[in-house]
C-alpha cells in the first residue's frame, strides 16, 4: 500500500504541476486556456497546489514506510481541503447547476470544449476525461490517506 500512496502523491504533485502547461493532445487545451486564464493566474494555481502536493510527497517519501503522525495527518487534511474545490470547480455546477453563469459557461466550453470527455452534458458543461481522473484518483488517494492515518 505505501507505493501506491507515494505513487498517487507523486501522480497528484505532477498532475498540479503540469497540466496547465504541458500539452497533452486532446486531454487538455493550453490554448483555450490561456486565453480565458492570465499566466499570472495559471502561475500562481500551479505553483500553490503543487508546492501543497509536492511537500504531502516530500514528509511522506522521507519518513516511508513509517510517517509521523503529523505527516499522516497533514495529508490527510491537505486531501480533505482538495474535494471542495473539485465539488466546487466542476462536480455542483455539472450534477445540479450550481454557480453557473453565462460567464461561467463560456469560460468552460472555450477551455474545456475541445477536450476529451465520456460523460453526457449536464446543465451545458461535461467534466472532461483529465480531470475525472485525476479526482477519481484524488479520491482514492484520499482514502488511502485515512486508512494510514486511522490505523
Amino acid at each position: 500500500m505505501n507505493a501506491l500512496f507515494l505513487a498517487l502523491l507523486v501522480y497528484s504533485f505532477l498532475f498540479l504541476g503540469l497540466h496547465d502547461w504541458v500539452p497533452l493532445g486532446r486531454w487538455n487545451d493550453l490554448a483555450a486556456l490561456r486565453s480565458r486564464r492570465s499566466l499570472r493566474a495559471r502561475v500562481i494555481a500551479s505553483l500553490l497546489m503543487a508546492a501543497m502536493a509536492g511537500t504531502a510527497l516530500y514528509f511522506n517519501w522521507r519518513q516511508s514506510p513509517n510517517p509521523s503522525h503529523a505527516t499522516r495527518l497533514g495529508t490527510l487534511i491537505l486531501f480533505a481541503c482538495y474535494v471542495p474545490g473539485m465539488l466546487r470547480a466542476w462536480w455542483l455546477p455539472y450534477w445540479f447547476g450550481v454557480g453557473l453563469s453565462p460567464q461561467f459557461l463560456a469560460d468552460y466550453e472555450v477551455m474545456f470544449g475541445n477536450t476529451v470527455t465520456f460523460l453526457p452534458k449536464r446543465h451545458g458543461i461535461t467534466v472532461n476525461a483529465l480531470h475525472v481522473q485525476f479526482h477519481v484518483l484524488t479520491l482514492i488517494t484520499l482514502v488511502l490517506a485515512a486508512v494510514r492515518y486511522f490505523r
